[in-house]
């Protein structure tokens, strides 16, 4: 038998779930050369030169 907790639970998830996958997580790619911190040439399309430019980046652009 299903009570009202159980039900709760349920469209709870269902919330979950359902804004879990309209979330964009494409990540746009680097097409200038350069890390986006430091402006270093980087191969491919790397937004970053190494980790510590991307900490740094993503330090800097936190949007909290």
């Amino acid at each position: 038998m299903v009570d009202e907790v159980d039900r709760a639970n349920e469209q709870i998830q269902k919330g979950i779930d359902d804004t879990l996958k309209n979330i964009d997580t494409t990540i746009p790619k680097n097409i200038t050369g350069k890390c986006l911190s430091c402006g270093q040439s980087v191969s491919d399309e790397r937004r970053w030169c190494n980790a510590d430019c991307r900490d740094n980046y993503e330090k800097t652009n936190r949007s909290d």
